[in-house]
């Protein structure tokens, strides 16, 4: 939002009529425990309109949603504080002060007097605190389709997105692809596209079953680990007997959250 037009910066940190709302946490050890104070506004966007209302009918508008997060605010201002106590430390030095003139972290804080001159620009202190906490999504949808809560919540949720790419990349390893025909490159990425779906399934289940969380990585190396010896006998080969690995206390409840049983004794094999 720092690069809107001044105009429009302005409006949004001097605003104060924010629909507010509480989120409290969700776990049951931390539930009803108030987690961040949200507050939300929404804007008609327009680059050519100051004010917000567009001109006429043909000047293309989109919805700003602004939030002001308390979490976020506090975050801001800790990360502003520490760039700031170092940048002291690095002044009471006095050594060499056109070093710090190349960090963009520090510059934005520092105001030249003369030649060799610095201080801290107090100011500009106080005009970077007015936007802790927060944060602006541009969204071409209608009110109608989606309200400015929704909008927050589905930006917030983009990470489910990326962390899908990193398991379709990485766990998977659709990429690179070793194929060269269509057919085949089509086929590659619809089996891992397959394993995918069934990861993201078995996630869902062992969230419901066992309220806890586990990862792509987690759930393929406790299956990898799910191993039987077949041993025959040679008298008889008919006779066949199993001999299963030792099952982790995850390979169980993986087990258990998709109604499957598993011999962890030896056994003969029917």
């Amino acid at each position: 939002m720092k690069s809107l037009p001044k105009a429009w910066q302005q409006t949004i940190v001097s605003s104060t009529d924010y629909e507010t709302c509480t989120i409290y946490y969700k776990d049951e050890k931390e539930q009803g425990k108030e987690k961040d104070v949200l507050q939300l506004k929404e804007y008609d966007y327009s680059k050519d309109v100051d004010s917000g209302q567009a001109k006429d009918e043909k000047t293309p508008l989109e919805r700003l949603v602004v939030s002001r997060s308390s979490s976020r605010a506090k975050k801001d201002k800790k990360d502003r504080e520490k760039a700031l106590e170092k940048l002291l430390v690095k002044l009471k030095k006095g050594t060499k002060p056109a070093d710090l003139i190349s960090n963009y972290g520090y510059k934005k804080f520092l105001k030249m007097e003369g030649e060799a001159s610095i201080r801290i620009n107090e100011e500009k202190i106080a005009q970077e605190a007015l936007w802790d906490g927060l944060h602006g999504v541009f969204t071409n949808t209608s009110r109608s389709e989606i309200n400015s809560y929704a909008v927050y919540n589905q930006y917030h949720g983009l990470w489910q997105v990326e962390e899908s790419f990193r398991i379709d990349k990485h766990d998977l390893r659709m990429r690179p692809v070793f194929h060269w025909t269509p057919n085949r490159i089509h086929a590659h990425i619809a089996i891992c596209f397959v394993a995918f779906s069934l990861i993201r399934f078995l996630q869902h289940h062992l969230k419901q079953e066992t309220g806890h969380n586990y990862s792509a990585r987690r759930i393929s190396m406790e299956l990898d680990s799910v191993q039987k010896s077949i041993l025959y006998d040679i008298n008889n080969k008919d006779n066949q007997y199993v001999i299963p690995s030792k099952s982790s206390e995850d390979v169980m409840k993986i087990y258990q959250a998709m109604k499957l049983r598993r011999n962890i004794v030896p056994h003969k094999l029917e």
